[in-house]
């Protein structure tokens, strides 16, 4: 079976005005932006909002907002309202291009490009998720699916905000993996890709499977998405697929990250240590040396169009034996 592309899009492809576009056009604010303005909603002063983990800034606003009498719900509630936003054109594109898409975004925008027959009204899945999002996605079995994969506008409880909830929510995926899940009553066998016998082609078959057996399996372009440390589920799956790949290399995918380069720009250490953690676990990184984000985006999803493998700077893989095991052993 041949290791099919899925794009894993994040915030980025939407912070930007496409040229000829309406500049009226109004983007999603920034994670610092949305943490101020929760901040407010609390009446809590935060300082150095910037300078620390946002997850954690999160859940001191959380904590703190119990005394001015606002809900963890209504701070859900309120982000889930202000990502209601446009798209540009660039991010149309970017979630036309592979049959599965995975998105951190929580905007339900493009939710109609995933089912030709007009029925994505509701998530195509019938496992019903309130607080997780291992199964919720978009999308008719037949046609395309669009997973979101840190909650939706939808789902105001399922948004993946706090360290907390990423905390919680890891230790969920962690027992699909390896034991399965109960939702409602109804028992979910564990991960296809982590049982005594693999199962690669899962979304040929009727068993049900999440975006994590996705993420794991294909060849995934990371688009638009920092990695920043606080994504701690997205790193530890990481580690999950190199150890996959080592064991099965015919059947697992890489993993590419696609940088953006602005001419002129200099590289901020953040970013700079960043790809230098990638470069380490031998991942492939792809550079666009371009003038603007738009035409950097646009070259990444003609890499990503394109039917031949692309040349991938430092595309060895981490060497590792057949036989390792992850850190969970």
């Amino acid at each position: 079976m041949p290791i099919q592309k899925t794009i894993l899009i994040g915030n980025g492809v939407n912070r930007i005005n496409f040229a000829g576009e309406s500049k009226s056009k109004k983007g999603p604010p920034s994670w610092k932006d949305s943490l101020e303005l929760l901040a407010k909603l609390s009446d809590r002063h935060v300082r150095n909002i910037d300078k620390k983990p946002l997850t954690l800034v999160f859940d001191e606003i959380a904590y703190h907002s119990r005394a001015s009498d606002v809900s963890k719900y209504a701070l859900q509630k309120y982000i889930a309202d202000i990502v209601k936003f446009e798209q540009n054109s660039i991010a149309d594109l970017l979630y036309s291009l592979t049959k599965n898409v995975l998105t951190t975004n929580y905007s339900t925008h493009h939710v109609a490009q995933f089912d030709k027959r007009n029925r994505a009204t509701i998530p195509a899945n019938f496992i019903r998720e309130n607080t997780f999002s291992l199964f919720r996605h978009y999308g008719a079995p037949e046609d395309r699916r669009l997973w979101f994969i840190h909650g939706s506008s939808d789902q105001p409880t399922s948004l993946t905000l706090g360290y907390q909830q990423y905390a919680r929510y890891q230790a969920q995926i962690k027992s699909y993996l390896n034991n399965g899940v109960v939702y409602s009553g109804k028992k979910i066998k564990n991960s296809p890709l982590f049982r005594k016998n693999p199962v690669f082609d899962f979304d040929k078959r009727r068993d049900h499977f999440s975006w994590v057996d996705i993420f794991l399996r294909d060849e995934i372009h990371v688009v638009g998405l920092g990695m920043e440390y606080t994504e701690t589920i997205l790193w530890w799956l990481l580690l999950e697929k190199l150890y996959l790949k080592a064991k099965y290399p015919m059947q697992i995918g890489d993993f590419v990250y696609h940088h953006i380069d602005i001419l002129g720009k200099r590289l901020n250490e953040r970013d700079e240590n960043k790809l230098d953690m990638l470069h380490g676990f031998g991942i492939p990184v792809k550079y666009h040396f371009v003038k603007s984000y738009q035409e950097g985006y646009l070259e990444v999803a003609e890499k990503i169009k394109s039917g031949s493998k692309a040349k991938y700077e430092n595309q060895q893989q981490a060497k590792l034996p057949k036989d390792a095991k992850s850190f969970d052993g």
